[in-house]
């Protein structure tokens, strides 16, 4: 039986957000008296310093505060979905949801996908988070976002992935481009022509596969400063 109660877990990740056991006790309506009492009972229920407060400087974390710090906030956010599904035993999805996504997919699909998922499920708090796709797997690997939608190139072990839809690369040319009134074009029929290379993984990673894979050498222009 756990010797600390979520309340106390509660107060020290509002003492550790805001640095001081004053500003935790006026967010959560409560005496400071009650806060130092609830890091106390917290220390001497694990047996370490959890924080260093300095008077005037506020509330500093321990090495053990820190470690203590990121297991208490999944801890309290596993109780507060508890507490959500155990009224109607899951028959309506609720909670928190926190979506990553690569930034060149974003337009295409998220906004669609987010209208969709909020008419379903709405009482889902749905969140997004749109950046790299480096930025988004590192996003899952820490645990805040729960899910992504990125191109299935250099995933790292340890994710596990679903197949969403297949999409088919477009070249884009000037309207007036000789090529711009052929039905259908390939890549040989564009490789001498010079063409702005996205550089940034995976997009890059992609774009020269399909040109390797072809036997075909890309001809990338340089592209000004401004650009």
């Amino acid at each position: 039986m756990a010797r600390y109660t979520l309340r106390q877990l509660e107060i020290f990740v509002s003492v550790a957000d805001h640095g001081t056991m004053t500003a935790a006790a006026d967010t959560l309506l409560i005496s400071q008296s009650a806060v130092a009492g609830a890091i106390n009972a917290l220390e001497h229920a694990f047996g370490a310093q959890l924080t260093i407060r300095r008077k005037a400087h506020g509330v500093a974390l321990t090495a053990a505060g820190r470690y203590v710090l990121d297991r208490a906030k999944g801890l309290l956010h596993a109780a507060t979905d508890l507490e959500l599904h155990a009224a109607d035993a899951g028959a309506e999805l609720r909670g928190s949801l926190t979506l990553g996504c690569y930034g060149t997919l974003a337009p295409t699909v998220l906004a669609a996908l987010i209208d969709n998922y909020s008419r379903r499920h709405p009482y889902v708090d749905l969140d997004f988070f749109v950046g790299p796709q480096s930025d988004v797997q590192e996003g899952l690997k820490s645990g805040t976002l729960d899910l992504a939608i990125a191109y299935d190139l250099s995933l790292p072990n340890g994710l596990r992935g679903q197949r969403l839809f297949d999409t088919t690369p477009a070249i884009v040319l000037a309207a007036d481009h000789p090529l711009a009134s052929h039905p259908t074009l390939g890549l040989e029929d564009v490789a001498d022509e010079p063409m702005i290379l996205l550089d940034v993984n995976p997009s890059r990673e992609n774009t020269m596969m399909m040109f390797s894979s072809a036997g075909l050498d890309p001809n990338i222009r340089d592209c000004p400063q401004f650009c």
